[in-house]
């Protein structure tokens, strides 16, 4: 049996407020982070450097980073909820720590931290309002004492503002587009939020996820070298402001008040299959390819795949539907399944649903095969002779790679036409945002470069959204 302390039940709460001015919630379950707490809370962001004495434990290179992060954070956390002591505070698991790695990294770079003595933690899981879990953590004393506490008084290591003295860092490239991605940064750091509208967003986010968003608002309130630009590499560009939740995108303005437009190429992806199949359709329509070209293209430029997909499966689930971005979830599961990939068949045990059980079938993997057996034939025939161009970090096959090198190779003469007419643009991977002067002239080129690429370029492709 556990002995970690339980929950306070709703009554303990409820006497707590009575006999406190101040009382002391769950970090990640205080749902009160709003307005003057929300610019307190932004406004503190010291961080330890803790690198020295993680060296000193033999850390080595790998993974240096990620680790002073969460220490950092959970310096953060006791300083802002248990006043500024070595005590147990409370992170989300989804939401908590100030930067983003995958669920299994951000696990084994804690165990590691556990592992040399830095950090306890309490796996008894907490569950806080809509079903969040978190963790408890906090140093070890021996860490406590010997490295956190002399790093608060500039001994062993240096305490530091955030952000101040630093240098930006170098624009990552796997291209020669450096003089691309240098224009992206000068155009990235002409962007604003607007503060008080993203307070009101907060209402309904936990403390966790708030740290978590203060990290990603962070370029946005005068750290400029913050602005951090990127290249994968599949040609994707990545700036702070695709990283930005979307919903709070429409309260990011240009510091000279230019109406901004986001324009995007609807359900790309989608779309770019439309490439894969064959332009002649002489022998092509014995086979019935022409009369499932004309089918896909009408759901593609006057419908949604999503929605046709969802019909097709949710008429066969005995419990429940799936949802427009559960289908969409499955679907890029299935595109970048490498089972298929290989030569397996779609109901292989080994094509599986997106963190779905063991055998359990991709049900949208499935629908779309059955509704589009050709364009599956065309796709599994490209991944035999574009192998090099699709394979992923892990050397195995996975044709959404493909499918973002092409998205990049569509959008690149866009972002050249627009650069060379000097209107303000940030890339958005399928789309991009740009003044409003620029709106008519960016689809024009989208367009165009659809049509040479796919061989559509119908104007119903397109959606926009004004931001003032």
């Amino acid at each position: 049996m556990s002995t970690h302390r339980q929950l306070k039940t709703s009554r303990e709460i409820e006497l707590a407020d009575l006999f406190s001015d101040d009382p002391k919630l769950e970090p990640d379950r205080d749902r009160s982070v709003t307005g003057e707490k929300f610019r307190k809370m932004m406004s503190f962001d010291w961080n330890l450097d803790l690198k020295p004495a993680l060296r000193k434990l033999d850390w080595g290179t790998t993974h240096l980073t990620p680790a002073q992060r969460i220490l950092t954070d959970i310096h953060r956390y006791q300083r802002r909820f248990a006043d500024g002591k070595n005590e147990w505070v409370e992170i989300g698991v989804v939401f908590g720590f100030s930067f983003t790695v995958s669920p299994s990294k951000l696990a084994e770079i804690k165990d590691l931290l556990e592992a040399k003595g830095c950090i306890e933690i309490s796996r008894f899981k907490l569950y806080g309002p809509c079903g969040s879990e978190a963790y408890k953590y906090k140093f070890t004393p021996e860490f406590y004492s010997k490295a956190v506490k002399p790093a608060e008084q500039g001994k062993a290591v240096q305490l530091r503002k955030a952000n101040k003295n630093r240098k930006p860092r170098e624009i990552k490239s796997h291209s020669e587009r450096i003089g691309l991605l240098q224009q992206v940064k000068r155009n990235s750091e002409m962007l604003r939020v607007d503060m008080e509208a993203i307070e009101d967003l907060m209402g309904n986010m936990s403390a966790g996820q708030t740290v978590y968003a203060s990290s990603m608002l962070e370029p946005f309130y005068g750290d400029l070298v913050s602005h951090h630009i990127s290249e994968d590499r599949n040609g994707r560009i990545y700036s702070p402001f695709i990283q930005m939740d979307r919903g709070w995108r429409p309260h990011v303005y240009h510091e000279d008040g230019k109406e901004l437009v986001d324009i995007d190429i609807k359900t790309c992806h989608a779309l770019l299959l439309f490439a894969n199949y064959k332009k002649r359709n002489d022998l092509d329509s014995i086979y019935g390819e022409e009369k499932e070209k004309r089918l896909f293209k009408q759901i593609i430029i006057n419908s949604d795949l999503y929605e046709y997909l969802g019909n097709k499966v949710n008429k066969y689930l005995k419990k429940g539907t799936y949802s427009r971005d559960k289908i969409k979830r499955y679907f890029n599961s299935f595109l970048n399944s490498d089972a298929w990939c290989d030569g397996e068949d779609v109901q292989s045990k080994d094509f599986k649903e997106y963190r779905a059980g063991k055998g359990y079938i991709n049900k949208v993997g499935k629908a779309f095969d059955n509704s589009f057996p050709i364009l599956f034939k065309r796709m599994k025939e490209q991944v035999a002779s574009n192998l090099k161009y699709i394979i992923s970090k892990n050397e195995k096959p996975s044709f959404g790679n493909g499918l973002m090198a092409m998205e990049s190779k569509v959008l690149d003469p866009v972002y050249s036409e627009l650069m060379a007419k000097e209107l303000f643009f940030i890339p958005c991977h399928d789309g991009v945002l740009v003044e409003a002067d620029a709106v008519e002239t960016t689809i024009t080129l989208i367009l165009r470069s659809l049509k040479q690429h796919t061989g559509l370029g119908d104007r119903q492709l397109i959606k926009i959204n004004k931001y003032k």
